[in-house]
């Protein structure tokens, strides 16, 4: 697994599966101006994220 960010002990993180509906998404790079087009799959894979519904 990869990962991004700084954290040092290990989080939970989710993703909304909704995201998988779209061929790209774009996520924040920290800052307003800074955000990059992965993938859905990418970006699970980069972040280690478990994917939840937020919505239904």
């Amino acid at each position: 697994m990869s990962s991004v960010g700084w954290m040092k002990a290990h989080q939970i993180t989710q993703i909304d599966a909704a995201l998988k509906d779209y061929d790209v998404v774009y996520a924040a790079a920290g800052h307003p101006y800074a955000a990059y087009p992965t993938s859905y799959a990418e970006l699970l894979e980069c972040t280690g994220a478990q994917p939840m519904v937020v919505g239904a």
